[in-house]
Protein backbone atom coordinates (compact mmCIF):
# COMPACT_ATOMS: atom_id res chain seq x y z
CA UNK A 1 0.00 0.00 0.00
CA UNK A 2 1.24 3.36 -0.79
CA UNK A 3 -0.13 7.15 0.00
CA UNK A 4 1.37 10.48 -1.19
CA UNK A 5 -0.02 13.53 0.11
CA UNK A 6 0.82 17.32 1.19
CA UNK A 7 4.40 16.05 -0.29
CA UNK A 8 4.65 13.43 2.27
CA UNK A 9 4.92 9.90 0.94
CA UNK A 10 4.42 6.66 3.14
CA UNK A 11 4.24 2.56 2.13
CA UNK A 12 3.85 -0.80 4.54
CA UNK A 13 3.82 -4.39 3.09
CA UNK A 14 6.96 -3.96 0.48
CA UNK A 15 10.36 -5.54 0.76
CA UNK A 16 11.82 -2.62 2.50
CA UNK A 17 8.47 -1.82 4.89
CA UNK A 18 7.25 -5.84 5.51
CA UNK A 19 3.56 -5.65 6.96
CA UNK A 20 0.53 -8.04 6.82
CA UNK A 21 -1.30 -7.51 4.16
CA UNK A 22 -4.14 -8.95 2.15
CA UNK A 23 -6.12 -10.68 4.63
CA UNK A 24 -2.71 -12.41 5.53
CA UNK A 25 -2.08 -14.67 8.64
CA UNK A 26 -0.44 -13.01 11.51
CA UNK A 27 0.08 -14.64 15.07
CA UNK A 28 -2.27 -12.71 17.77
CA UNK A 29 1.14 -12.09 19.83
CA UNK A 30 3.73 -9.58 18.57
CA UNK A 31 2.04 -9.09 15.06
CA UNK A 32 4.05 -5.81 13.69
CA UNK A 33 3.94 -3.47 10.62
CA UNK A 34 6.82 -1.57 9.28
CA UNK A 35 6.13 1.76 7.58
CA UNK A 36 8.51 3.72 5.26
CA UNK A 37 8.80 7.58 5.41
CA UNK A 38 9.66 9.87 3.02
CA UNK A 39 11.03 12.57 3.14
CA UNK A 40 13.16 11.84 6.25
CA UNK A 41 12.57 14.34 9.23
CA UNK A 42 13.07 14.82 12.86
CA UNK A 43 8.96 15.93 13.40
CA UNK A 44 7.69 12.54 11.33
CA UNK A 45 5.42 10.97 13.70
CA UNK A 46 3.77 7.72 12.35
CA UNK A 47 0.62 6.30 14.14
CA UNK A 48 -0.89 3.03 13.18
CA UNK A 49 -5.56 3.04 13.43
CA UNK A 50 -6.82 -0.25 13.38
CA UNK A 51 -9.56 -2.00 14.81
CA UNK A 52 -10.49 -5.81 15.75
CA UNK A 53 -13.55 -7.00 14.37
CA UNK A 54 -16.36 -4.49 14.74
CA UNK A 55 -14.60 -3.18 17.85
CA UNK A 56 -13.78 0.37 18.39
CA UNK A 57 -10.87 2.63 16.55
CA UNK A 58 -7.36 2.28 18.42
CA UNK A 59 -3.90 3.29 17.73
CA UNK A 60 -0.22 2.86 18.60
CA UNK A 61 2.67 4.75 17.68
CA UNK A 62 5.30 3.57 15.64
CA UNK A 63 9.05 3.63 16.83
CA UNK A 64 11.24 5.15 14.50
CA UNK A 65 13.52 2.54 13.44
CA UNK A 66 16.52 4.08 10.86
CA UNK A 67 16.79 6.38 7.91
CA UNK A 68 18.48 4.96 4.77
CA UNK A 69 19.96 8.09 3.77
CA UNK A 70 21.19 7.34 0.44
CA UNK A 71 17.69 6.70 -0.95
CA UNK A 72 16.02 9.25 1.45
CA UNK A 73 13.69 7.15 3.54
CA UNK A 74 12.99 6.22 7.12
CA UNK A 75 11.65 3.56 8.57
CA UNK A 76 9.27 3.39 11.85
CA UNK A 77 7.63 0.02 13.10
CA UNK A 78 4.63 -0.35 15.31
CA UNK A 79 4.00 -3.40 17.33
CA UNK A 80 0.34 -4.52 17.93
CA UNK A 81 -0.80 -5.51 21.44
CA UNK A 82 -1.62 -9.05 22.22
CA UNK A 83 -5.26 -9.53 20.85
CA UNK A 84 -7.01 -11.72 23.15
CA UNK A 85 -10.00 -12.56 20.82
CA UNK A 86 -10.97 -11.74 17.21
CA UNK A 87 -10.96 -13.10 13.94
CA UNK A 88 -9.65 -10.10 11.51
CA UNK A 89 -7.59 -6.67 11.96
CA UNK A 90 -8.22 -3.75 10.09
CA UNK A 91 -5.42 -1.13 9.94
CA UNK A 92 -3.49 2.02 8.62
CA UNK A 93 -0.83 3.81 9.44
CA UNK A 94 -0.75 7.55 9.49
CA UNK A 95 2.17 9.71 8.91
CA UNK A 96 2.33 13.33 10.36
CA UNK A 97 5.03 15.95 10.03
CA UNK A 98 4.57 19.56 11.06
CA UNK A 99 0.63 19.77 10.52
CA UNK A 100 0.51 18.26 7.59
CA UNK A 101 -0.33 14.33 7.07
CA UNK A 102 -0.28 11.47 4.21
CA UNK A 103 -2.92 9.77 3.24
CA UNK A 104 -5.28 12.51 3.44
CA UNK A 105 -7.80 13.02 6.47
CA UNK A 106 -10.80 11.34 4.04
CA UNK A 107 -8.56 8.68 3.49
CA UNK A 108 -6.90 8.83 7.29
CA UNK A 109 -10.67 7.97 8.79
CA UNK A 110 -10.63 4.40 6.42
CA UNK A 111 -8.92 1.02 7.39
CA UNK A 112 -8.08 -0.15 4.37
CA UNK A 113 -5.60 -3.27 4.87
CA UNK A 114 -6.28 -6.06 7.07
CA UNK A 115 -5.22 -9.59 8.37
CA UNK A 116 -6.27 -12.34 10.23
CA UNK A 117 -5.19 -13.66 13.63
CA UNK A 118 -3.78 -17.01 13.85
CA UNK A 119 -1.95 -19.49 16.34
CA UNK A 120 1.04 -18.25 18.38
CA UNK A 121 4.56 -18.90 16.86
CA UNK A 122 6.66 -21.69 18.59
CA UNK A 123 8.88 -19.39 20.96
CA UNK A 124 10.59 -21.55 23.29
CA UNK A 125 8.69 -20.25 26.42
CA UNK A 126 6.90 -22.04 29.35
CA UNK A 127 5.16 -24.18 27.15
CA UNK A 128 7.49 -26.11 24.99
CA UNK A 129 9.33 -26.67 28.37
CA UNK A 130 8.77 -30.25 30.21
CA UNK A 131 10.59 -30.97 33.67
CA UNK A 132 13.53 -33.67 33.85
CA UNK A 133 12.24 -35.19 36.88
CA UNK A 134 9.37 -36.82 35.52
CA UNK A 135 7.61 -36.70 39.51
CA UNK A 136 7.83 -32.76 39.38
CA UNK A 137 4.69 -31.28 37.70
CA UNK A 138 5.19 -29.04 34.71
CA UNK A 139 4.23 -25.68 35.75
CA UNK A 140 0.97 -24.17 35.16
CA UNK A 141 0.05 -21.89 32.15
CA UNK A 142 -0.30 -18.36 33.09
CA UNK A 143 -3.57 -16.92 32.03
CA UNK A 144 -3.79 -14.98 28.77
CA UNK A 145 -2.53 -11.15 29.65
CA UNK A 146 -5.39 -8.96 29.84
CA UNK A 147 -5.26 -6.64 26.48
CA UNK A 148 -4.17 -2.74 26.49
CA UNK A 149 -3.50 0.28 23.93
CA UNK A 150 -1.88 3.66 24.12
CA UNK A 151 -3.63 6.22 22.39
CA UNK A 152 -1.42 8.90 21.42
CA UNK A 153 -2.93 11.94 22.68
CA UNK A 154 0.01 15.37 22.00
CA UNK A 155 3.62 16.45 22.30
CA UNK A 156 4.44 18.99 24.68
CA UNK A 157 7.19 20.80 24.21
CA UNK A 158 8.57 23.33 27.89
CA UNK A 159 11.44 25.94 27.39
CA UNK A 160 12.92 25.84 30.64
CA UNK A 161 14.75 28.11 32.11
CA UNK A 162 18.33 27.92 34.13
CA UNK A 163 17.86 25.56 37.23
CA UNK A 164 16.86 26.98 40.61
CA UNK A 165 19.22 24.79 42.44
CA UNK A 166 18.69 24.88 46.21
CA UNK A 167 21.45 22.31 47.34
CA UNK A 168 22.46 19.27 48.61
CA UNK A 169 20.47 17.90 51.69
CA UNK A 170 19.58 14.70 53.56
CA UNK A 171 17.49 13.81 50.59
CA UNK A 172 19.29 14.73 47.55
CA UNK A 173 20.17 17.56 45.42
CA UNK A 174 16.60 19.56 45.32
CA UNK A 175 16.17 21.86 41.93
CA UNK A 176 13.27 23.42 41.15
CA UNK A 177 12.66 24.12 37.57
CA UNK A 178 10.89 26.92 35.84
CA UNK A 179 9.64 27.84 32.60
CA UNK A 180 8.02 31.26 33.57
CA UNK A 181 7.94 34.10 31.02
CA UNK A 182 7.92 31.59 28.80
CA UNK A 183 4.67 29.38 28.11
CA UNK A 184 4.97 25.55 26.31
CA UNK A 185 3.17 24.17 23.77
CA UNK A 186 0.96 20.83 23.34
CA UNK A 187 0.09 19.82 19.92
CA UNK A 188 -1.49 16.58 18.97
CA UNK A 189 -4.62 14.94 17.41
CA UNK A 190 -6.38 14.66 21.13
CA UNK A 191 -5.36 17.68 23.01
CA UNK A 192 -3.97 21.37 21.87
CA UNK A 193 -2.94 23.65 24.27
CA UNK A 194 -0.36 26.28 25.91
CA UNK A 195 1.92 25.38 29.43
CA UNK A 196 0.38 28.40 31.21
CA UNK A 197 3.90 30.59 32.34
CA UNK A 198 3.14 29.87 36.01
CA UNK A 199 4.19 26.05 37.17
CA UNK A 200 7.32 23.91 37.48
CA UNK A 201 9.06 20.94 38.38
CA UNK A 202 9.98 21.01 42.51
CA UNK A 203 13.04 18.07 41.50
CA UNK A 204 14.97 15.70 44.44
CA UNK A 205 18.60 14.02 42.68
CA UNK A 206 19.17 10.72 44.26
CA UNK A 207 22.69 9.50 44.87
CA UNK A 208 22.15 7.12 41.78
CA UNK A 209 21.42 10.08 39.35
CA UNK A 210 17.89 9.78 39.09
CA UNK A 211 15.88 12.76 39.44
CA UNK A 212 12.29 12.79 41.04
CA UNK A 213 9.97 14.78 39.13
CA UNK A 214 6.93 17.01 41.14
CA UNK A 215 5.22 18.49 38.22
CA UNK A 216 2.53 21.21 38.05
CA UNK A 217 1.33 23.26 35.32
CA UNK A 218 -1.82 24.44 34.26
CA UNK A 219 -2.78 23.93 30.37
CA UNK A 220 -5.44 26.24 28.76
CA UNK A 221 -6.62 24.50 25.67
CA UNK A 222 -7.27 25.96 22.39
CA UNK A 223 -10.98 26.26 23.01
CA UNK A 224 -10.52 28.22 26.33
CA UNK A 225 -10.86 25.19 28.92
CA UNK A 226 -8.14 25.08 32.08
CA UNK A 227 -6.80 21.90 32.56
CA UNK A 228 -4.77 21.08 35.95
CA UNK A 229 -1.46 18.85 34.98
CA UNK A 230 0.63 17.12 37.72
CA UNK A 231 2.99 14.32 37.94
CA UNK A 232 6.16 12.40 39.21
CA UNK A 233 8.21 10.42 37.14
CA UNK A 234 12.07 9.89 36.39
CA UNK A 235 14.48 12.29 35.04
CA UNK A 236 17.79 10.10 34.22
CA UNK A 237 20.88 11.77 34.87
CA UNK A 238 23.22 8.97 34.32
CA UNK A 239 24.76 6.93 36.98
CA UNK A 240 27.15 9.62 38.12
CA UNK A 241 24.40 12.41 37.78
CA UNK A 242 24.62 13.35 41.14
CA UNK A 243 28.16 14.68 40.92
CA UNK A 244 27.40 15.31 37.46
CA UNK A 245 24.87 17.44 37.56
CA UNK A 246 26.49 20.09 40.56
CA UNK A 247 29.38 19.93 38.39
CA UNK A 248 27.35 21.05 35.27
CA UNK A 249 28.93 18.23 32.93
CA UNK A 250 25.52 17.47 31.72
CA UNK A 251 24.13 15.00 29.00
CA UNK A 252 23.16 16.73 26.21
CA UNK A 253 19.62 14.16 26.67
CA UNK A 254 18.25 13.06 29.46
CA UNK A 255 15.19 11.00 29.56
CA UNK A 256 12.20 11.08 31.31
CA UNK A 257 9.26 9.10 32.15
CA UNK A 258 6.18 10.04 33.47
CA UNK A 259 2.67 9.40 34.44
CA UNK A 260 0.50 12.63 34.28
CA UNK A 261 -2.58 13.37 35.51
CA UNK A 262 -5.30 15.80 34.58
CA UNK A 263 -8.36 17.50 36.13
CA UNK A 264 -10.55 20.28 34.56
CA UNK A 265 -14.59 20.77 34.54
CA UNK A 266 -15.09 22.02 31.04
CA UNK A 267 -17.36 19.50 29.46
CA UNK A 268 -15.12 18.31 26.45
CA UNK A 269 -12.29 17.25 28.65
CA UNK A 270 -13.94 15.05 30.98
CA UNK A 271 -12.28 12.11 29.46
CA UNK A 272 -9.28 13.76 30.72
CA UNK A 273 -10.29 13.33 34.01
CA UNK A 274 -10.52 9.67 33.99
CA UNK A 275 -7.19 8.96 32.03
CA UNK A 276 -4.33 7.25 33.07
CA UNK A 277 -1.70 8.76 30.90
CA UNK A 278 2.22 7.79 30.50
CA UNK A 279 4.91 10.52 29.31
CA UNK A 280 7.76 9.50 27.15
CA UNK A 281 10.09 11.98 27.20
CA UNK A 282 13.42 13.86 27.17
CA UNK A 283 14.96 16.75 28.78
CA UNK A 284 17.35 18.45 26.13
CA UNK A 285 19.87 19.66 28.65
CA UNK A 286 21.79 21.82 25.56
CA UNK A 287 18.76 23.97 24.83
CA UNK A 288 16.79 23.35 27.92
CA UNK A 289 13.95 21.96 26.71
CA UNK A 290 11.41 19.46 27.97
CA UNK A 291 9.43 17.52 25.14
CA UNK A 292 7.71 14.44 25.49
CA UNK A 293 4.85 12.53 23.95
CA UNK A 294 2.16 12.08 25.91
CA UNK A 295 -0.19 9.00 25.75
CA UNK A 296 -3.41 7.49 27.74
CA UNK A 297 -3.48 3.65 28.49
CA UNK A 298 -6.68 1.98 27.47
Amino acid sequence: MRFEHQQLKLWYGTGDAPAPVDDAIAPRRGASVTVAAQPPGPSNAVIVRYRVDAGPVQSIRAVRLRTDYRRGVEYHRAVFPDFRSGDTVAYLPVLTCSGRSAPDAATALTLPTSFRLGAEAPSGGLAERRPSDPNVAAPALPPDRLPFAMDYLATLRIPLKDPEVIGQTAEGILVNWYWYPAEGLVAGPRLNAKVRRLGGDWMTIRRDGIGLMDVRATLETADGALLYASYNGYFDLGENGYQDFLDRRWPSHAPTRTTPRFHGSHPAYQWLNRAICVGIGEVRMTELVYVYDLYAVR
